[in-house]
C-alpha cells in the first residue's frame, strides 16, 4: 500500500515566494511516499509548476471560504474516494515545513497508533495566540461542556498523519466543528478543544517534541519551550536524534540560514 503527504495552497502570492521554493526542492528530495497538492486561486502557470513536484495537482470543487478550515473537507471528500489505494497520509501545511526524514518511518514504527497529531511543546496559557484563539473558541462555539483549556498543550492543525480512513474521520469532525457560526474561528481552535479527548484514546498519538522526535514546531522553539540542538539546518532534540519534520522553521533562528541557502542555487539541501 501507498503513503501520502497532501498540502493545501491558495493564491499565486502565496506560492511565488523563496520559502515556498525552499518547501517545494525539499519535497522533492523524497521518493518514499506520493505527493498530493489541493489549490485554489492559482494560475496555469503555477499549476503547471506545481506538477512538478506532485503526482498531482487538484483545484478544489467544494466551496473554500476559509482556507484553514474548509482545506479538510478537500482532503475528507479525496479521502473516502481513495481509502483502498494509501495506508498512511500526512497533512502538512505548504510553504513552512521541512521534512528531515520520512515520517511514515515514524508512524510505521508505532503501528498500534491510527492517529498521529503533533503538541507544539508548550501549554495554551503560555502563548498569546493560542490563548486568544481558544478563548474566542470558547465563546462563540460552545454552549454546553466548557473546560478550562489552559493546561492544555497546543496541538498544531498543520502537521497531522495517520491511516487514511480514521483519519478522514478526524478531518471531517476539524470541518464540521469549526464550521458552525463563526468565518474567523480557527481549525486549531477545534483540534486542541479534542486535546483531552485525543490523549485518552489508546490510538491516538499525540506526539510531543520532548518525548519523541516526530516533530518540532518553530513556536515551540523560538520562546523557549522547546530545547534543541541544531547541526548547520538540521534540528535534533537534546538527544541529537533528528526530528522527521521541522515545522514553522521561519520562525527560529535558522531562517536566515536555509532562506541564503535556498537564494545561491536553484536547489535547496539540508
Amino acid at each position: 500500500m501507498k503513503n501520502a503527504i497532501i498540502t493545501y495552497a491558495q493564491g499565486n502570492d502565496f506560492v511565488e515566494t523563496l520559502d515556498s521554493e525552499i518547501f517545494l526542492k525539499n519535497l522533492n528530495k523524497h521518493k518514499t511516499f506520493r505527493k498530493y497538492c489541493f489549490t485554489k486561486d492559482l494560475n496555469q502557470k503555477n499549476l503547471d509548476m506545481l506538477s512538478k513536484y506532485f503526482d498531482d495537482v487538484f483545484v478544489c470543487s467544494n466551496p473554500i471560504h476559509n482556507s484553514a478550515r474548509d482545506r479538510f473537507m478537500s482532503y475528507y471528500l479525496w479521502m473516502i474516494e481513495n481509502y483502498k489505494n494509501f495506508d498512511k497520509i500526512m497533512h502538512l501545511d505548504f510553504r513552512d515545513i521541512v521534512i528531515q526524514k520520512d515520517p511514515f518511518e515514524f508512524m510505521n514504527n508505532h503501528w498500534d497508533k491510527d492517529i498521529f497529531v503533533v503538541s507544539e511543546g508548550m501549554k495554551i496559557k503560555d502563548n498569546y495566540w493560542n490563548k486568544m484563539d481558544m478563548t474566542y473558541f470558547n465563546n462563540t462555539q460552545i454552549q454546553f461542556h466548557k473546560d478550562d483549556f489552559s493546561d492544555y498543550y497546543v496541538i498544531n492543525g498543520g502537521t497531522i498523519g495517520g491511516n487514511i480512513f480514521p483519519l478522514s474521520q478526524l478531518f471531517l469532525m476539524l470541518w464540521v466543528n469549526s464550521n458552525r457560526n463563526s468565518q474567523s474561528n480557527t481549525d486549531q481552535a477545534t483540534l486542541n478543544y479534542l486535546y483531552p479527548y485525543l490523549k485518552a484514546n489508546p490510538k491516538v498519538m499525540v506526539c510531543h517534541p520532548l518525548e519523541d522526535n516526530f516533530c518540532a514546531t518553530g513556536e515551540g522553539i523560538k520562546y523557549g519551550n522547546v530545547p534543541v540542538n541544531y547541526n548547520d539546518t538540521f534540528v535534533a532534540n537534546k538527544n541529537n536524534e533528528n526530528y522527521y519534520i521541522f515545522h514553522q522553521w521561519d520562525r527560529t533562528e535558522v531562517a536566515d540560514r536555509i532562506r541564503q541557502k535556498q537564494a545561491k542555487s536553484l536547489s535547496f539541501m539540508i
